[in-house]
């Protein structure tokens, strides 16, 4: 007996694809992690090595101050470099694992919410017009995760600290490299999904567009083959009635 083939749908063939698209992005979210505590630890070794009195509150070494700027610096360079990849991924038609996410419900400017037009190139991307708005949007996912993780942290470390002078100790990098992986471990997926979904949805966006278009470029190049018939068969009855 012969079997008839079964063909997968792309519904299925989505399925087939999750165990692989969540790997993928526990793959990069974790490398991510690995990068931003490493950096992180690394600046805090520079700043606080030779410091003799380094406190949670205090200036000039304010752990609570760094921590802060480690927010707004690590996440907008996160939303810059993560959007500029994806997109490049996208325009290469590369695969892209992040599922999408929905743009925050928020009353904002439309060019500081995804989805938006996205160029195909690199030196595209880092043009001011288009650059600009990239670090804008960064600068906003940072408010958002400061305003979750910042008193979180704070939360932990003062009653640890508690005014004690932590010069001479591993904690001030030790903190600062953890805060960093802890926040990429948290915002990767969020850029990730939001950068693809704004994609996905542009791409949409442009096949309804050209299918729009082509589909009136067929109707105007039907009207004038009907005009040329039409024409034809005047002509044909111009000639049989001369020879008439």
């Amino acid at each position: 007996m012969s079997s008839t083939p079964t063909s997968s749908s792309p519904s299925s063939r989505k399925r087939k694809n999750i165990p692989l698209d969540v790997f993928l992005c526990t793959v990069q979210t974790l490398i991510s992690a690995f990068i931003s505590g490493g950096i992180n630890f690394a600046i805090a070794f520079g700043m606080y090595h030779s410091q003799s009195l380094i406190r949670l509150w205090p200036f000039p070494n304010t752990i609570a101050g760094d921590l802060a700027v480690t927010t707004f610096i690590q996440g907008t360079l996160t939303y810059l470099l993560l959007s500029i990849s994806l997109t490049l991924d996208h325009s290469s038609s590369h695969h892209i694992p992040w599922p999408s996410l929905p743009p925050p419900p928020l009353p904002l400017p439309s060019f500081l919410l995804p989805p938006h037009p996205r160029p195909r190139t690199l030196p595209a991307l880092l043009r001011p017009h288009n650059l600009i708005p990239t670090i804008l949007r960064g600068l906003l996912c940072s408010a958002a995760f400061f305003l979750i993780l910042w008193p979180i942290a704070i939360a932990i470390l003062a009653p640890v600290w508690a005014g004690k002078n932590v010069a001479g100790t591993w904690w001030p990098e030790s903190v600062k490299g953890v805060f960093g992986a802890v926040m990429a471990v948290g915002e990767t997926p969020v850029v990730g999904g939001w950068v693809a979904g704004g994609l996905r949805k542009g791409e949409e966006e442009e096949r309804v567009v050209g299918g729009r278009g082509g589909g009136g470029a067929e109707k105007e190049r039907g009207q004038k083959e009907r005009d040329g018939e039409e024409r034809m068969g005047v002509g044909e009855e111009t000639k049989g009635e001369r020879a008439v």
